[in-house]
């Protein structure tokens, strides 16, 4: 009985990675609730089923988390429509190279599907002599490596609350990491980019507002978390992500107009679906029993972190999806329950590297589009700076564990 039992587990859990992949490629909250519906009509009976989804939907640190994504997304809009963001990167009056990298990875702050097409005008204009290839290599890699530390980048949030743990204790641990890929990226990519142009200088006035906006909500929110204590301490990000928000109707004026057309184009109410349904498959899998089956696995521990991690952020196109697969099996198997920041940075950043020269990954794709070059192209020109990024985390995770 116990065999059989064990096996439906095994398929359902098997089944529900795979509607998780293929779904996800629609839309990602969809693709969270099929998937934990599928594992648990295979483990579960159905009040457990109900009680597992209804617990999600009446944890207030869980809303109060969704709401603070959708609302991220809001203020991403607005900074992008008013010009702000733009104003921000021009007003910077650096050289070309540090131009070339520093405003797709500004952009790259904003929560906006397919962002990089608004980065890649910029890297155009600044990098005129080279190939296509080398323009949407550097346009995708800088783009999205503000993930690993900005404090309230959505995905590096709710990655660290399924782990349990604080960004600002996640973050000194990503940091390695982060400037990896920026040596990286300096080393095969900017040193390629000659640096002949005139600086237009620096204009204060273009840059401080929305770099305010960008500063004053990760200052609240760390401010906040140490000074007061809140039941919940999404309470003190929420305060924060108003604060900001209510800075950025100031600055761009029309506050009706400007926050209708803002909600309308970034659709926060499915970012705060996404967090809902990352939460929901979490507790379906915990109830499931397949922890416990996991738990049998001969895996090392740095096969699942950086192996599958990989395969799984190359698999998808997405961070989201693999860190709801990979840390319940880490916790379950590994953790005890809990998960050393060092190992979630090694995780994480494992993903990402996947995630980022995904072929469903659609910045990868509208970026091969905007350049007019093949996703294959891109992938070879980035396959050396991946591999030598998945080689020193592996090392740091065998010095480190």
């Amino acid at each position: 009985m116990l065999v059989v039992c064990g096996l439906y587990t095994w398929i359902g859990f098997i089944l529900s990675i795979i509607t998780l992949i293929l779904v996800s490629r629609r839309g990602l909250a969809p693709a969270l609730f099929t998937a934990g519906t599928v594992l648990g009509l295979f483990t579960l009976q159905p009040g457990e089923l109900i009680e597992s989804v209804f617990k999600t939907f009446v944890d207030p640190a869980i809303l109060l988390l969704a709401l603070v994504v959708g609302l991220i997304s809001v203020i991403g809009g607005l900074l992008e429509d008013s010009g702000l963001m733009e104003s921000l990167v021009r007003g910077l009056g650096l050289n070309r190279r540090v131009l070339t990298g520093l405003s797709p990875a500004m952009i790259g702050l904003l929560p906006i599907p397919g962002g990089a097409l608004f980065s890649a005008p910029i890297v155009e204009k600044t990098t005129a002599e080279a190939d296509n290839k080398l323009k949407a290599s550097i346009n995708i890699w800088f783009r999205h490596i503000i993930y690993l530390v900005y404090p309230l980048g959505p995905t590096l949030i709710v990655s660290a609350k399924m782990a349990g743990l604080s960004v600002y204790r996640v973050i000194p641990h990503l940091l390695p990491f982060f400037l990896v890929t920026i040596l990286l990226g300096h080393i095969f990519f900017i040193r390629k980019i000659g640096d002949k142009t005139k600086k237009e200088g620096f204009h204060p006035e273009k840059v401080l507002p929305p770099l305010a906006v960008i500063l004053l909500a990760p200052t609240i929110d760390f401010s906040f978390k140490k000074i007061f204590f809140f039941p919940f301490e999404e309470i003190a990000t929420l305060i924060a992500i108003l604060t900001s928000l209510a800075l950025t109707l100031f600055l761009v004026g029309s506050k009706t107009s400007f926050l209708w057309r803002a909600s309308l184009k970034m659709k926060p109410w499915k970012f705060f679906m996404i967090i809902i349904g990352m939460f929901v498959y979490l507790n379906i899998f915990k109830a499931s029993g397949t922890p416990e089956q996991i738990a049998g696995l001969t895996i090392s521990e740095e096969f699942l972190c950086i192996a599958i991690s990989f395969f799984l952020g190359f698999s998808t196109g997405t961070i989201q999806v693999p860190i709801s697969i990979v840390l319940p099996i880490y916790l379950t198997k590994f953790g005890g329950g809990q998960i050393e920041p060092n190992i979630f940075a090694t995780t994480y950043f494992s993903v990402f590297l996947g995630y980022l020269v995904s072929p469903v990954h659609p910045c990868v794709v509208l970026t091969s589009e905007y350049f007019k070059t093949k996703v294959l192209d891109i992938l070879k020109t980035m396959l050396p700076l991946i591999t030598i990024a998945l080689t020193t985390t592996l090392i740091a995770a065998i010095l480190t564990t």
